[in-house]
């Protein structure tokens, strides 16, 4: 999907197909008895591939915290984040209005509580071999002991995959483009858009900048993103 042009309806569409696919990996529930346990570089089964309420669980699963991930199945939510969304990560269907989230090599449970320096340092370790710099989020740049990571990382590379949909890049590939920190201009939320540029109009620039909260728990979770989606669009179809 990267450097592909669209028009601000079709944009928003197939941006929400993303959302929709993030939501079943932020809303994951455990089956009623069955214990599911992924470890350390073990690829999913062809069964697993295909199970449907596991929706777009569909790559090799490479764990990415100490020990194995396990979930008794109680059908309590246990939400997994991706890790790396980014237009590289989403192909267009065949059909040109679905949008398909691949590449899962980087997903992890999506709440770890960092409990000391060591286990931040890894994370921070692991988010630079697998997260793309200019789209992860400033949480991952620099954990901190005390804090617990979730799935709000994949709301921030949401608003910077928007922000690449509709303007060619990440709002912060500028800044490696010109010998800059990509970590700083994310750490300090230094970011612009285009000058001259109206092809799009003032909705999407507040989408963005909300994804795009520093502080992972003013930024907005993935069901308040598909409610303002569908308010953008159903206010577009009225027009």
């Amino acid at each position: 999907m990267s450097k592909t042009q669209f028009e601000e309806t079709e944009m928003l569409q197939l941006f929400r197909e993303i959302c929709v696919g993030v939501q079943v990996l932020h809303t994951y529930r455990g089956q009623g008895g069955a214990r599911i346990q992924y470890e350390s570089n073990q690829p999913m089964s062809h069964e697993e591939e295909s199970r449907q309420d596991q929706g777009l669980l569909s790559g090799n699963h490479q764990e990415q915290s100490t020990g194995g991930v396990a979930s008794e199945g109680t059908g309590e939510i246990v939400p997994w984040a991706h890790r790396d969304i980014k237009p590289g990560n989403v192909l267009i269907a065949d059909d040109g209005q679905t949008a398909v989230l691949m590449d899962f090599g980087s997903m992890c449970q999506a709440r770890i509580h960092i409990e000391n320096r060591q286990e931040a340092l890894a994370q921070q370790d692991i988010a630079a071999e697998h997260c793309t710099m200019p789209y992860r989020a400033p949480e991952l740049f620099d954990v901190k002991t005390g804090t617990t990571l979730d799935e709000k990382v994949d709301i921030w590379s949401l608003g910077c995959t928007l922000y690449a949909m509709a303007y060619g890049q990440s709002p912060f590939e500028m800044n490696m483009d010109q010998g800059g920190s990509v970590a700083l201009a994310v750490l300090n939320n230094q970011y612009k858009f285009p000058e001259g540029s109206n092809k799009y109009s003032d909705n999407i620039k507040d989408m963005i900048q909300w994804m795009l909260t520093t502080d992972p728990s003013k930024r907005p979770n993935i069901h308040q993103i598909l409610n303002k989606l569908n308010e953008l669009l159903d206010s577009q179809v009225s027009k």
